[in-house]
């Protein structure tokens, strides 16, 4: 078996060379059949687990060995029925009567019993391939083969979206044991069991295609019937050289909603994007033109920029008038000189509001004309 499906085995012998009797009943008084009836004659007990199930939450299956010691006896299978507290067990027969314990088997309970999965937190489409059921014709509809990705709209972020991920179709909660983004696989010990709900967020950009929006950054987990909630943070650029963080101190015990209520979540994704250096494409202009406008401030000298803010706009100086002719009395110029004076008097006039004017604008704007402000 490989590692997803490795299976643990616990045997179960009496204190002598002999049988015993398996009661019928359970310490917490259910029943361990349907009838409530004990086995006797048994030499041995042989309890599989998953590898990953480390608690012991859930036994998969159950050999009960019965008949002659020197024979090793009869293996009589139960399987776990999926109750809570593992209370009920139904006895399994294959063909003939018989059963063949296999690895199959061992997979099919594991996927009915913990619903396990790899979530690929990269995914933004309708749905992808689940890592545990690949390749292994998965048949069962508690396993189903992909899981499901949406839109997740109990929040709203500027410049930022969110993808949950589900798995199977009847809302039933299902256990993650890594994340994968790409080739990169994060495995998770031990897994989250009973998983209830998965957000991913990511930037979000004017360009839908924009590079910036491929990259997770943040994770959060709901579990325990929503009583725990966990988020993970993304903590390298590298899309093979990174691992994912638990973020405990500003958002430990949230939802996504509680998070978002106080601008917490928000400053966090700024914060995670920034450390990442993750821009959109219109950020990226953005800052370029904010610091092409600093370099262009940057070279005008210091004198200058000092003696260019304390000099006002000088009006222009008019043109002399020429002067008059001689014989030719004050009281009766000629019409060249009348013309003259009139061009003359209505080019100070207009010079004069336009320096007035430029002036007002120059006190109001607070600043150097020529920088733009950011």
């Amino acid at each position: 078996m490989d590692h997803v499906d490795a299976i643990r085995l616990a045997v179960f012998l009496p204190e002598k060379r002999g049988t015993f009797t398996l009661k019928g009943h359970l310490q917490n008084g259910d029943k361990l059949n349907e009838e409530g009836t004990g086995i006797s004659g048994v030499t041995k007990v042989s309890v599989y687990y998953w590898d990953k199930d480390r608690e012991c939450r859930k036994p998969l299956l159950m050999e009960v060995y019965v008949g002659d010691v020197d024979l090793k006896g009869i293996p009589i299978s139960l399987e776990n029925d999926g109750y809570p507290d593992n209370k009920k067990w139904t006895m399994i027969l294959g063909q003939g009567g018989g059963y063949q314990l296999s690895p199959e088997t061992l997979h099919k309970y594991k996927c009915k019993l913990f619903r396990p999965a790899i979530i690929d937190v990269s995914q933004t489409g309708v749905s992808y391939a689940n890592k545990y059921c690949e390749g292994k014709k998965c048949t069962n509809g508690n396993c189903p083969d992909e899981v499901m990705v949406t839109d997740y709209k109990e929040v709203k972020l500027e410049n930022y979206k969110a993808k949950a991920h589900t798995y199977g179709k009847d809302n039933k909660t299902f256990t993650i044991t890594g994340f994968r983004n790409g080739l990169s696989l994060q495995e998770l010990t031990p897994p989250l069991w009973n998983v209830t709900e998965l957000v991913v967020f990511f930037a979000s950009c004017s360009n839908s295609n924009d590079p910036a929006t491929s990259k997770p950054l943040l994770v959060y987990v709901s579990s325990d019937s929503g009583k725990d909630h966990r988020w993970y943070s993304r903590t390298g650029k590298d899309k093979t050289a990174y691992e994912w963080k638990e973020e405990e101190d500003r958002l430990g015990g949230k939802d996504p909603k509680a998070a978002s209520s106080n601008g917490t979540l928000q400053s966090i994704l700024e914060e995670i994007k920034e450390k990442l250096q993750l821009s959109c494409k219109e950020e990226k202009k953005e800052v370029e033109i904010q610091q092409e406008l600093r370099s262009e401030e940057n070279t005008v000298e210091p004198g200058q920029k000092a003696k260019a803010k304390v000099q006002p706009q000088q009006p222009p100086v008019p043109p002399p008038v020429p002067p008059l002719p001689h014989g030719t009395s004050d009281s009766n110029p000629p019409e060249i000189i009348k013309t003259t004076i009139s061009v003359t008097t209505g080019f100070l006039g207009t010079s004069a509001l336009a320096c007035f004017a430029g002036w007002k604008l120059y006190n109001r704007y607070n600043g150097d004309p020529w920088v733009r402000q950011i």
